[in-house]
């Protein structure tokens, strides 16, 4: 039977161990997630059943909360409504007069919960889709260093897991093959990318993908604090910059390389 407490485990063990939920009346729960907006507000997401029906909701709080700060046109019409569109379709989500929700299937209340957040972030930063790197020094430092330590046969740039992601919805900006767990390299610019990086290798836990999660910065003081807790928990080993950490970084890699699996034994 599936009560409240074990829809709260499957949010935590899908999304974040600092979901909660809390019962607002009959058939009815509100969801506190550890993410939102730039300006510290967090998403606003209820748990809800209509018509025998269990789905996620955001009230309607998404877009009114953007439109404080974006024309509400910008948000129905024009390239800002397209992306926000794909964001919604990529997810299964539906806009109900502005209200966004995602029916739970099969009782799948975690994997539900991981999409709809997922969508909530990519719509309330509305540049997700702009993935291609801008051309600049960081981007050519951290390519050459990587390529350097781990060699091109290690080093696979612009990765995604073909199997489980093959449009390339969460790519990795280097992978690197060591004698266990791959190592995953992601370079950070700003907040959109340690964005972006915090929903990737979300996803990749979801899978039980076998990882260890690195972030190379190319300022971190710059990235927004929110933005840099909620990258923090996912991702506990980074490097503020390139600039000063090289040999720092170049020793970390290199150390994962020099490590060999014992002889028999399986692939972590």
């Amino acid at each position: 039977m599936t009560t409240a407490s074990s829809i709260e485990h499957d949010f935590r063990k899908s999304v974040a161990s600092a979901v909660e939920l809390a019962a607002e009346g009959a058939n009815q729960f509100r969801v506190f997630v550890p993410f939102g907006f730039d300006d510290g507000d967090h998403f606003v997401i209820v748990l809800k059943q209509e018509q025998g029906e269990w789905l996620l909701s955001d009230e309607a709080h998404t877009y009114m909360h953007l439109s404080y700060d974006v024309d509400i046109d910008e948000l129905r019409n024009g390239p800002r409504a397209e992306l926000n569109a794909m964001a919604l379709a990529a997810s299964g989500i539906r806009d109900r007069d502005g209200e966004l929700i995602l029916p739970v299937r099969d009782g799948e209340y975690g994997y539900a919960l991981f999409s709809f957040v997922q969508a909530l972030i990519r719509i309330a930063d509305g540049s997700y889709l702009s993935r291609q790197f801008v051309p600049s020094a960081f981007v050519d430092e951290f390519r050459t260093l990587m390529a350097e330590v781990a060699s091109h046969s290690r080093a696979q740039f612009a990765w995604h897991d073909a199997e489980r992601d093959p449009d390339g919805n969460y790519k990795i900006d280097c992978r690197i093959e060591t004698g266990l767990r791959p190592l995953l390299v992601q370079a950070l610019t700003n907040d959109r990318s340690v964005r972006d990086a915090t929903i990737t290798f979300l996803k990749l836990a979801q899978w039980d993908a076998p990882f260890d999660p690195v972030g190379v910065f190319e300022d971190r003081d710059a990235i927004s604090a929110p933005v840099l807790a909620r990258f923090s928990e996912v991702c506990p080993t980074q490097f503020p910059d390139i600039t000063t950490h090289r040999e720092q970084i170049a020793n970390h890699i290199r150390r994962r390389l020099a490590r060999r699996r014992p002889s028999g034994d399986a692939a972590d």
